[in-house]
């Protein structure tokens, strides 16, 4: 009995370590998903809001950001953005995002427009967000494909 007790009590601890410690496995969202839900999400469905509203996209980065606190202040809230500033920023590097002023950029998911995209590729692809919400990793052919003219 003292063998069976020594054992059952080694594997509580080895249970409790491995919970506690979580198994190396993070917390942390995947990058994609993090940059689905922090500003590239968001940013496409305020922009989506934006051409929904006025039947037009923003004619530029002024006349968005009026838009997002003003008429589009309801919307930003209830994407829950607290600031800002952030969708206007890359999730991954912080640089500005490029975002499609006064033409929105070629068919993205079910034919809607791709309307951002980060300016440096990471790691040979970059996101790109389109007007429902649709976040995407592009690697480089694909992305000079629908951006020939991309920065």
């Amino acid at each position: 009995m003292g063998t069976t007790m020594v054992r059952c009590a080694g594997a509580l601890i080895l249970v409790c370590l491995v919970v506690t410690s979580g198994c190396g496995i993070s917390d942390a969202p995947p990058p994609l998903l993090e940059a689905q839900y922090t500003s590239m999400k968001p940013l496409g469905l305020l922009y989506g809001n934006y051409l929904s509203r006025f039947r037009r996209p923003p004619k530029s980065e002024e006349d968005f950001r009026k838009f997002l606190t003003t008429v589009g202040a309801d919307a930003v809230r209830a994407a829950r953005v607290t600031d800002v500033e952030i969708l206007f920023r890359s999730p991954r590097s912080n640089e500005p995002l490029v975002i499609l002023y006064g033409k929105p950029g070629p068919p993205g998911p079910a034919g809607q427009p791709w309307v951002a995209y980060e300016k440096t590729p990471m790691s040979g692809v970059r996101y790109v967000a389109s007007t429902v919400g649709a976040v995407a990793e592009m690697d480089e052919e694909r992305f000079r494909s629908l951006f020939p003219n991309a920065e």
